[in-house]
């Protein structure tokens, strides 16, 4: 067995053993004035309803199951979360173990929303007319994207706006390429990768971060794959003090590939393949970081076009979706309501798409006050959070 193999092997089945999801020595920046955020696209609407299903109570999950018909999950595969009904898909063992010790948040049923609605307001409505003050485009790849990157502003993006109240060089760097939530006129972005130009020459002073991490890299579209995407991002992170960056940065990575449909070859197994590379990146990030010192500096959290509709296979764009949340500093658990996912949900409009009971700029809000220290202008970054009661969610600590 090669030695890198072993090593693979042997930290693995190490981390199922220990109190912690995650492995390796740990560097000490416990005095070090250092935050990030690390934004991953589960680009073309990620189907987090089969990444989220009712385990511990037999009528929801025959619910799902009959809803589901074909592409539901057994349930004796689904994967166990502590102190919850719910479990997680069979391709997610490293994300429920990171869940299981407190280091992985699921926000539930979130989406772009300018106002909050009732509970009976829900339950009536059966079209976008129905619900007030709807955003523009629902349904869309773009501008359903736009919306919760730009946060209501249409010249820039919420990052964008925020990296004008920071000091220092290059608050925003993509490694997944241009995107509008880092685009303005005001603040430079760095364009580490692109498909289109390629690796940015800045890139070449940046050597590879010093942590054993397995990525999986060769995917089924063209481009550099997520796992290779937050190689870069570590690196990036672990040059941060030569390279003088901003004590507050935000990265950018997109993860391509989720829009399935029907038509799809072999629909279900292309999504199982998503699913198990999120897992595996997102524990081979998480891991990587502890080691550095930084799992309590760095949080990622996933954002995507928009959730599936609930129909047999949910491959039909919708509206709200689940987004997950890592890093030392996120309070572990579900937030928000998980909507019953039946035939006849009242949680659904007549296409099926999940209204959200959480807003995108409530989600982004409570990530942006967390970098800042609570010191951001949240309504100036997310115009609409004015019409919400909770401003922030307590996801973060």
């Amino acid at each position: 067995m090669k030695r890198r193999n072993f090593l693979k092997t042997s930290a693995l089945a190490t981390a199922a053993t220990l109190t912690s999801p995650l492995f390796g020595a740990q560097k000490s920046t416990a005095g070090e004035d250092y935050k990030a955020l690390v934004c991953i696209l589960l680009e073309g609407g990620a189907d987090s309803i089969n990444m989220m299903i009712p385990k511990h109570d037999p009528n929801r999950y025959r619910q799902y199951r009959e809803l589901r018909k074909n592409s539901a999950i057994p349930l004796e595969q689904v994967r166990t979360l502590t102190k919850s009904i719910y479990g997680f898909h069979p391709q997610m063992p490293r994300m429920q173990r990171m869940f299981n010790h407190g280091k992985m948040a699921v926000i539930a049923n979130m989406g772009p929303l300018f106002q909050p609605l009732s509970s009976t307001q829900i339950a009536k409505a059966k079209t976008v007319d129905d619900i007030p003050s709807a955003p523009a485009g629902l349904f869309s790849h773009l501008p359903q994207r736009d919306h919760w990157m730009q946060a209501g502003v249409s010249h820039s993006g919420w990052a964008t706006r925020l990296a004008k109240n920071i000091d220092g060089k290059f608050v925003n760097i993509s490694t997944g390429g241009y995107n509008k939530m880092q685009d303005a006129e005001e603040t430079e972005t760095l364009i580490a990768h692109d498909d289109i130009s390629g690796t940015h020459p800045f890139m070449k002073q940046v050597r590879r971060a010093a942590t054993d991490t397995w990525f999986e890299e060769d995917e089924s579209f063209e481009g550099k794959s997520l796992g290779e995407q937050l190689r870069m991002t570590l690196d990036l992170i672990e040059h941060r003090k030569k390279a003088g960056f901003a004590k507050r940065q935000i990265y950018f990575v997109s993860d391509g590939g989720w829009d399935l449909h029907s038509d799809s070859k072999n629909l279900q197994e292309a999504f199982a393949h998503k699913v198990a590379n999120l897992d595996k990146s997102l524990y081979e990030f998480s891991a990587a970081l502890e080691q550095l010192g930084l799992d309590q500096k760095v949080t990622t959290f996933t954002v995507s076009d928009f959730g599936r509709t609930l129909d047999a296979e949910g491959n039909n764009h919708g509206w709200g979706g689940h987004a997950f949340v890592t890093g030392g500093a996120v309070k572990g658990g579900i937030y928000g309501q998980i909507p019953q996912i039946a035939a006849k949900s009242p949680h659904t409009l007549d296409n099926g798409a999940l209204i959200p009971t959480i807003s995108s700029d409530q989600y982004q809000a409570t990530l942006a006050a967390w970098l800042t220290d609570g010191k951001a202008d949240l309504e100036a970054l997310f115009p609409h959070l004015k019409n919400f009661k909770t401003k922030k969610l307590n996801f973060m600590a």
